[in-house]
């Protein structure tokens, strides 16, 4: 038997992941993108420079494109796809605590990478706890319920 206004929360928290999705998506593919066609803007950012750095970056774009891989079913029907919407929420968690250690090991000295490192972190750990939140609202309709059974008998004699 289905609880009022169950049809409504459950159609709203597939929206609202949508729209979280679609937009850490948009984010990381602005960057990705970014990285990919005009990596020569972003060499000073890690501290990289020449052919060499161009490439570093570019690299980074494609682990970016790589990164964002399940995004696009889970935009789709975050609740069909919630494997892939799951996949998002640990990659952005691996992402943004990775650059958080890198961050905390970086030796002084290096004001322009923590300054990017920071700025990853800021936008990674902003976009984990958006689809944290949006994943927990969307696992509330997807995970089992106890069937509940009125008035009946039992099975033995």
């Amino acid at each position: 038997m289905s609880q009022p206004g169950r049809t409504h929360c459950g159609t709203l928290s597939l929206w609202l992941a949508r729209l979280t999705l679609s937009l850490v998506f948009l984010v990381n593919l602005q960057c990705a993108l970014a990285f990919l066609f005009s990596p020569g803007r972003y060499v000073c950012s890690f501290e990289v420079s020449g052919v060499g750095g161009r490439m570093v970056v570019q690299g980074f774009g494609i682990f970016i494109l790589l990164w964002i891989m399940p995004y696009p079913a889970a935009i789709y029907h975050p609740r069909r796809h919630i494997l892939s919407f799951a996949y998002t929420l640990v990659a952005q968690a691996i992402g943004t605590f990775a650059e958080t250690i890198l961050l905390l090991t970086l030796p002084p000295g290096h004001p322009t990478l923590h300054g990017t490192g920071l700025r990853f972190i800021l936008v990674d750990g902003i976009g984990l706890m958006l689809l944290l939140a949006t994943f927990l609202l969307v696992w509330r309709t997807v995970a089992p319920r106890p069937i509940q059974h009125y008035n009946r008998q039992p099975d033995y004699p």
